[in-house]
Formats: structure tokens, sequence, C-alpha cells
């Protein structure tokens, strides 16, 4: 099984997708996130942790401004986003993602949720595997 988690900070993937990666060691999993880049700290520091795990990572590189809380409007190009996550999720067989609230209600997390939603036919969230409910 080919799997993507599709998340939108570094920090996502180990707070909401390992255990889902630990569960399935079988599949041959795949990591996405929408902000930073490979080349950033975070970028580095999480690639590395992945690397070490034989699981590749990917960047889309947007923007993680904390003003998009304040504000509580996305700050990024949205449309780019969407097609970026749109072109990313192809070619898996499931991709896994932030529940409809964002886990945490936040709106880069809802909006990752919703793109993913809109490109895939067969999605599951964090929430089953963080209150013991498997695929």
């Amino acid at each position: 099984m080919k799997a993507l988690l599709m998340v939108a900070h570094p920090d996502g993937c180990i707070m909401f997708g390992l255990d889902a990666i630990h569960y399935f060691p079988s599949w041959d999993w795949h990591i996405t996130y929408l902000t930073y880049t490979a080349d950033s700290d975070r970028g580095k520091e999480i690639s590395t942790f992945w690397t070490n795990r034989n699981i590749p990572t990917d960047f889309l590189g947007y923007n993680d401004d904390y003003r998009d809380l304040e504000t509580g409007s996305i700050s990024f190009d949205t449309d780019s986003a969407r097609n970026d996550i749109k072109t990313r999720v192809s070619g898996f067989d499931i991709v896994l993602t932030h529940d409809s609230k964002g886990d945490s209600g936040h709106l880069h997390h809802v909006f990752v949720n919703q793109c993913v939603y809109h490109s895939h036919s067969c999605v599951a969230t964090f929430t089953p595997f963080n209150e013991g409910n498997l695929l």
C-alpha cells in the first residue's frame, strides 16, 4: 500500500501521524508538508528524522506565518497551495491527514484537510488513531 501522510507543518507528522506509521509499518510511507522547505532548519531536522527511518519527505514551501492565527485568514496563495496538494496526493492508495476540525483547530490543518478531501478518493484522518479506532 502506497501511503501519504499529508500535514501542514513539520511537527504534525510526529504529533498526529506517528501512531499510524508504526501501526502500518509495511506500507510504503511518504510524508508531505504544506509549509517550510527541505533546506529550512525545521525541514532539515524533520527530514533527517524520517530519512533515518527510510521514509521520504517533501515540502511544498508555503509560509507558516503565525499571524494567520491572529487574523484568522491564510496569508499564502491558497489556489496555488490547493493545486500543489492535489498534484502531490495523486498516485497514492491512501492519504492520511488532519481531521475536518484541523485536529488542534489550526486553520492550516483545516485547509490541508479540505484540499485532500477534494483531491483524493481514499482519505483517513488522525482522529481514529488518537481515539484508538483504526482503519
